[in-house]
């Protein structure tokens, strides 16, 4: 396997590792929706309005945090 190769499956392990992730966190903001009773909200949303409503941050704040910021500000929540 040359470098590239090596390089290119070290990538798509990133991608993986990323997607699962994101996957885990919006199944997290599933659960919350429900602990919260958001019957309108699911998912990435529910997340938004959770930090939202706790830290008086705005829905563009909370989008601009990466996947692993949201997972870090939801351990204790859940």
């Amino acid at each position: 396997m040359s470098v590239k190769d090596e390089l290119h499956e070290a990538e798509r392990k990133c991608f993986i590792s990323d997607a699962e992730l994101r996957y885990i966190t919006t199944r997290q903001g599933d659960a919350l929706a429900k602990k919260k009773g958001y019957k309108d909200l699911e998912g990435m949303d529910a997340i938004i309005r959770f930090l939202c409503d706790k830290h008086h941050w705005f829905p563009h704040q909370v989008r601009q945090l990466s996947t692993e910021d949201l997972n870090l500000l939801l351990k204790g929540d859940l």
